[in-house]
């Protein structure tokens, strides 16, 4: 990848980006959050909520929205 974008970030991933990755993105397909933390080895839910679930982005927040008729 980075002699594709020419970031040298991508010569320093490690574990810890994977993990990140996979639970944003398990977060981001509405997985119930305690089996994400189950999964990943989280011992505290709102470690993973605040760092991993991404609630208030845009796109979050308007997928939110059409879940109700009333806002």
């Amino acid at each position: 990848m980075r002699e594709e974008t020419g970031d040298d970030g991508w010569s320093y991933l490690a574990f810890h980006d994977l993990r990140r990755t996979w639970a944003t993105a398990l977060a981001s397909a509405d997985v119930d959050p305690l089996l994400v933390c189950d999964w990943g080895g989280w011992n505290d839910l709102n470690t993973f909520l605040e760092h991993y679930r991404g609630s208030h982005a845009p796109e979050a927040q308007r997928r939110e929205r059409e879940k109700v008729n009333w806002l």
